[in-house]
Parts: C-alpha cells; structure tokens; sequence
C-alpha cells in the first residue's frame, strides 16, 4: 500500500511537472517571438534611417532603446531557459523514482505471493499433520 500511495503521489508530481514545464516553454516562445519582433524593428529602423535620412540622434535613440529591450529580453529567456532545464531535470528524476518505485512494488508483491503459498503449504501441512495425530490417538 506504502508503495502505490508513493506512486500516486510520484504520478501527480510529474503530472504538475510537466504542466510547469509547458507554461515555461510557451513563455520561452513568446520571448523569442517578441526578440524576433524587436531585432526586426531595429532593422527597420537603420532602413528608415537610411532611406529617410532622418536626424541621426533620433534613429540611434530608437535603436539604442530597442535594442535596451533585447538584451532585457534575452536576461529573461535565460532566467527561463534555466527554469526550464532544472524543471526537465526533476522531471527525470521522477521519472527515475517512478520505475523504482514501481519495481519495489512488483518485488513487494512477488514476496507476498511466495509468502502467501508458503503459508498455504505449511498451513496444508499442519492439517495432514493433525489428522495424522487424530488418526494416532484414537487408535
């Protein structure tokens, strides 16, 4: 009973695991969607420049706060690529006490069969012994 209550407890662990480990990917998906986005509003802002030949102090704040912006955003997707990685790695581990647990489980119950015809067998036993000494003593 210990065991299966272990693997419950394990299956639920790894159940939220992994529902964490989703969420942390969609965020790690969204930050490389809004990296791309930002790395292409500085192009486009060196195209205008160019193009437009608008006042060069004007185009270099854009880009400097844009790309301000990126590196803020790639400190992010790090934290978060780092999430990620320890989540996957205990997810693994759990995983791991999983199969453990369940082959603790499995030896549990291989044990209390042979116990139980054992049991049976001595317990069979003591009966033919009994109507042995039965037989015996009302001779």
């Amino acid at each position: 009973y210990e065991s299966e209550s272990m693997l419950q407890t394990i299956q639920k662990d790894l159940k939220f695991l992994e529902k964490e480990n989703e969420t942390i990917r969609d965020r790690i998906l969204s930050m490389e969607y809004e990296k791309r986005e930002l790395d292409a509003k500085v192009f486009e802002s060196i195209r205008d420049q160019m193009v437009n030949e608008k006042s060069s102090s004007e185009a270099d704040k854009q880009i400097k706060e844009i790309k301000e912006k990126i590196t803020a955003l790639n400190s992010k997707l790090k934290v978060e690529r780092s999430k990620l990685a320890d989540v996957e790695k205990y997810i693994e581990s759990m995983k791991l006490l999983q199969i453990t647990e369940r082959h603790r489980r499995d030896e549990m119950n291989l044990e209390t069969s042979q116990l139980r015809d054992e049991e049976s067998k001595v317990s069979s036993i003591l009966k033919i012994t009994s109507h042995a000494i039965e037989k015996v003593q009302s001779l």
